[in-house]
Order: structure tokens, then sequence, then C-alpha cells
């Protein structure tokens, strides 16, 4: 399904990359060869989906920790400011390909059986679209809304303003990493734990836990937002220089965003865990349209800081949604209970 998905993603972006307006010719052929790293990305989340659902999160761990240190050290080493695009995305690519022959190592040599495992059915593949269709959907509307804002500033105010947004978003969302890590390895509990009544749910032992667990880290994004708004013009000019003085702007608005992500990711993973993803559906495409509407608005006027106050005011309005959906189906589920009570006395 993977491989069957990336052959036409990867085709259309040869396609499409020549007509993007305002784009360099060394941009667009980037584009169109980092496209190929859909191939091995395919591999790789097939085999972290294997490490995770076997529960092997050591290992899951180190083959994030392996790429991202192959990142970080192949990219220092080797792009310079001189540097063309093109050699970044072949780095890039050639990563992606490193990574995904080491997931498949480790699966084949830690989890008993899996290579046993590699054989095609068409029933099975039935299967996996009746029961992951939705979550493929809520997987194409998240990435479309965290993305949006940088692919309206290529089209609207070039690749400079990209850049700029580009680099206080990157600032930001390097500690979301411990929010996707730990409400990651909770996923799957949560899962197990959970039912069609999320306030039963939350009220449980392991419920008790979940709800610790998001309040850690509303107390952690609080304080990493503070940090980064006071500090964000050394941050700036240390990570990234001269030139990108407009991204401290950027990142002191970009960091409260930290704070509504944090109320976002816990409940959208409580609803899937409750199978209640039009829930989630309705929350994301509505902040997407008003992100949309926002961007459409506010770049043409103020650019980056237009495309900052955008994503930060979407990304509240979603949280405000979640919380009343969720207040909502507590209160159904507290109705449900009264009734059900209210039955067993009559009896």
């Amino acid at each position: 399904m993977q491989l069957g998905l990336s052959v036409p993603i990867a085709g259309l972006t040869f396609v499409i990359a020549p007509t993007l307006p305002n784009q360099s010719s060394e941009a667009v052929a980037a584009l169109q060869l980092y496209g190929l790293s859909l191939f091995p990305m395919s591999f790789y989340t097939v085999l972290s989906a294997a490490l995770r659902g076997s529960e092997r999160m050591g290992l899951f761990t180190i083959v994030n920790l392996v790429t991202a240190l192959m990142q970080v050290g192949l990219v220092w080493l080797m792009v310079k400011p001189q540097s063309s695009i093109i050699l970044l995305a072949q780095l890039l690519l050639g990563i992606q390909v490193l990574s995904s022959s080491f997931a498949g190592w480790l699966c084949y040599v830690k989890l008993p059986g899996f290579r046993d495992i590699w054989r095609f059915s068409y029933n099975a593949i039935a299967a996996i679209l009746r029961n992951s269709g939705p979550i493929a959907f809520l997987g194409f509307l998240t990435i479309l809304y965290q993305k949006l804002g940088l692919y309206l500033l290529a089209t609207m105010d070039g690749a400079a303003a990209t850049g700029l947004f580009s680099a206080a978003m990157r600032v930001v969302e390097a500690p979301k990493v411990f929010h996707v890590a730990l409400l990651g390895a909770l996923f799957p509990a949560m899962a197990q734990a959970h039912t069609q009544l999320i306030g039963k749910l939350e009220t449980d032992s392991r419920g008790k836990a979940f709800s610790f667990s998001w309040g850690l880290l509303l107390a952690i994004a609080g304080i990493i937002s503070v940090v980064l708004y006071q500090l964000s013009e050394p941050i700036i000019s240390i990570l990234f220089g001269r030139g990108f003085e407009s991204s401290i702007l950027a990142l002191k608005i970009l960091a409260w965003i930290l704070i509504p992500f944090t109320v976002n990711i816990y409940l959208s993973l409580l609803f899937l865990a409750a199978r209640k993803e039009k829930q989630i559906i309705f929350a994301i495409s509505a902040s997407l349209i008003i992100l949309t509407i926002l961007n459409i608005i506010w770049i043409p006027r103020w650019g980056v800081v237009g495309a900052s106050w955008s994503a930060l005011i979407a990304e509240f309005i979603q949280a405000g949604m979640y919380l009343i959906l969720r207040k909502k189906i507590n209160n159904a589920s507290s109705n449900i209970f009264d009734e059900a009570g209210a039955l067993g006395l009559e009896a």
C-alpha cells in the first residue's frame, strides 16, 4: 500500500514542481529529487510501525535517534552556505535509504518471525484499507494543516519569506518532539483502555495517568514558550545568523503555539483511541479553513508575521473546538450512565 501510494505522488511531484510560482530551477530539481524519498520512506514507516506495534520502544527510539544523528552530522559536514539545495536533497534522500535499511536490519534481527511475514494478500490489503482509511485521511488533513503556511508563503511571497518563516517554525517544532515521543508511547495503552465513553476512560487508573501526562506536557509547554519568547533574538542569531532578523518576531509569536498544540495532540489521540475520528476530522477541517482564510488575507499584507499570527490563532481555535467536543462527549457519557442507573433501579 505504501509503495502503491508513493508511485502516483512521486509522479505528480515531477509534473507539478516546474509549475510552482516563485521557485528557482534548483528548487524545482531538488523537489523532484526528494520526491523519490517516498519509496524508502514507505519501508521506514512500516518497519517503525512494526517496532512500535510489538512494543519494542527502545529499538524504535534507537532508529529515530540514528536517523536524526545522520541528518545532523552529514548536513553539518557536507552542506555549506554556498552549497546547492540539490546537494541537500541528495543527502536527505541518501539518509532516508540508510535509515530504512537500518530499521529493516533491526526488525530482521530482533523481531521473531519478522522474516516470514512478507506475504502479499488482496484480502489483507482490503482489510487494512477499511480499518485505516479514516486514520489515513486524518493524517493527510494534519500534514496539510501543519504545512499550509509554508505552501502559501512559497507561492504568494517567494522563497525568502518561506525560509524566514521556516526558521522560526523549526525552533518551535523542536520541543514538540517531547510531546510526540511521550504521547506516541502512551497511545497503545490508550487504545487498549479505550471505550466509546471518553469520560469513563479518563476516570480509571490509566486515564488518570494519561491526564497527568497531559498536565505535565502543558506545564512544560508553558515554560518552553516563555523561554523561546524571551530568548528569541539570541536563538535565531546563533542558529541562523545574519539575514534572519525577521524570524525573531515570527518566533516570538509562534512560541505560544506550544500551549494549544499540547491540548490538540492529547485530545486528538484520546478521541482516536475512543474511535471518535469524526470529531477529529471536524476540528482539523474547521481550523484548516480558518487558517487558509487568515493566510490569504494576511500574507499579502504582513508576510511572515501574517503567516505566524494565522498559525497561532488557528491552533488556539482548534484547541477550543477540541475542548468543546470533549465536554459534549463527557456530558453524553454522564447521561448514559444516569439512564443506565435508573433502569437498574427500576429493574
